[in-house]
């Protein structure tokens, strides 16, 4: 029966209708909040600050010299695209989820670019969409309420570009990302490095490269620069300044040792549009998130390197796009753990590019994604259900936000060390993840009463995303593997 499923499904009508039926599921909280908008999650999500600052720009005021923004020029102008329709909050939030959902599809659509010119099998470019769809849904309804989306389909375009030879214009939708959100920029050295090692004329290519990029950020820059040029630069600062946030790596050990007694004196303050770990060690974390980011981004660029080195410069397109994008994954994975800022909506920088990494339906690849679908689930038990129980350092929330940080770390491991996990995935490893989800999203106590829908609608999507992976690949379900179980 498994194998006639199976066969079923990768036939062309049985992958459409495959395709369709997870794309709507996957989307019925969205279509769901659309009918009917939730006015508690609308006080709580940043889309209420987003029409704020929109709001005064069509007023006529201007950023950073008239009021302050801690957001760069090109995302205020995402913000400001609604307003054109409405200034109403309810009709505002309707058409900034609009606004994310088509970079969603934008998304989806540079993807299916990219492996029709790689001339993927079919079975492979829908394991790719599945994973594409299924990872973005994990994360719920942040996808809708922040902005990430955009910066993430402006990071998959620039390593597109690239990958098919148009780098100038890679350079300047690099520098766009960088001036609608600055974690772009850890991308940067890898096409560098990538560039030297491709060109014929190497040198004068890369100089007109970051001439590109200079010049890209020049010119969205130079009019706030030019209106008020210290509070302009102050907006990028103010980031820098930022102390040790409640959902970092750093702070959710932090939790664990003072509910243990050893730590003491912890307590969670409001600070730079964050809540930050307030307590005697938060400076010496705060030095120490910057050194190990540094150090572990400085790592993978030296990695990424002399992997470089090794290659053939005639080297397939498929091959180029995998090692790119997995040291993509690599870099801004490590910067989401190991600095001094982390949101939830995080998740979102990395989400789309993972397919691209995970994309042989192998048991390797089907554990990655699990484990990531899974680390989206936990995260919306952090952010929105729970967050209040967070701040109050909640012993059972703090231990869900360590784990989700702890598999966060693990993934990192995983796609850094791809070549040598080959032969090492247990077997039953998609059997822990859906049984390890189940614990995380259904005994943990929820926030609010009327949430019980999205648990278990989590549960659900969790349920078909591992039974779809576990479907997927050669009938012995080894993906052309021998794997052993660890």
């Amino acid at each position: 029966m498994r194998v006639q499923v199976r066969e079923l499904l990768k036939k062309s009508y049985g992958m459409h209708f495959l395709l369709a039926c997870t794309f709507i599921l996957c989307h019925i909280p969205l279509f769901q909040y659309i009918a009917s908008p939730d006015p508690e999650f609308l006080v709580c999500c940043d889309v209420n600050r987003f029409l704020v600052y929109a709001s005064k720009m069509k007023a006529g005021l201007i950023p950073y010299r008239d009021f302050e923004s801690e957001y760069p020029p090109v995302a205020l102008f995402l913000f400001f695209l609604p307003t054109i329709a409405t200034t109403d909050l309810g009709f505002y939030q309707y058409l900034f989820v609009i606004e994310q959902l088509v970079f969603e599809m934008i998304g989806l659509l540079i993807i299916g670019a990219l492996l029709r010119r790689m001339q993927v099998q079919r079975e492979e470019a829908v394991f790719v969409v599945l994973g594409y769809v299924f990872l973005l849904a994990s994360v719920g309804p942040i996808l809708y309420s922040r902005y990430d989306m955009v910066v993430s389909v402006l990071v998959l375009a620039t390593i597109y570009l690239f990958l098919i030879g148009k780098k100038r214009s890679a350079w300047v939708i690099l520098a766009i990302s960088v001036m609608t959100k600055p974690y772009a920029i850890v991308i940067a050295p890898l096409l560098l490095i990538t560039q030297l090692h491709d060109a014929k004329k190497a040198v004068p290519a890369l100089l007109e490269g970051l001439l590109l990029f200079s010049s890209t950020l020049l010119v969205i820059s130079l009019p706030f620069l030019l209106v008020s040029f210290h509070d302009y630069i102050n907006s990028f600062l103010y980031h820098a300044e930022r102390g040790v946030q409640i959902e970092t790596l750093y702070s959710s050990i932090v939790h664990i040792l003072h509910a243990l007694g050893a730590v003491s004196e912890v307590k969670i303050e409001f600070r730079y549009g964050a809540f930050e770990l307030i307590s005697p060690i938060s400076p010496f974390l705060s030095t120490l998130a910057f050194i190990l980011t540094a150090t572990v981004l400085l790592s993978v660029y030296l990695a990424f390197y002399k992997a470089k080195m090794w290659q053939q410069e005639d080297e397939r397109l498929e091959t180029k796009s995998f090692h790119l994008y997995r040291a993509s994954v690599v870099a801004i994975l490590a910067f989401i753990l190991f600095y001094k800022v982390f949101s939830s909506q995080f998740l979102i920088w990395v989400y789309p590019l993972v397919p691209l990494v995970c994309r042989k339906a192998d048991l390797r690849a089907k554990f990655i994604n699990g484990l990531l679908i899974l680390i989206g689930g936990a995260t919306q038990l952090i952010y929105p259900l729970n967050y209040v129980l967070v701040n109050g350092l909640w012993i059972n929330v703090v231990v869900v936000l360590l784990i989700r940080n702890v598999l966060l770390l693990l993934c990192l491991v995983l796609i850094g060390a791809w070549s040598q996990i080959e032969n090492r995935v247990p077997r039953f490893s998609l059997l822990i993840i859906t049984l390890l989800g189940i614990f995380l999203m259904e005994l943990y106590p929820l926030r609010y009463h009327l949430q019980g829908f999205p648990s278990k609608f989590n549960i659900l999507l969790f349920l078909l995303a591992m039974g779809i992976f576990q479907l997927w690949g050669h009938p012995d379900g080894m993906d052309s593997m021998t794997m052993e179980t660890t």
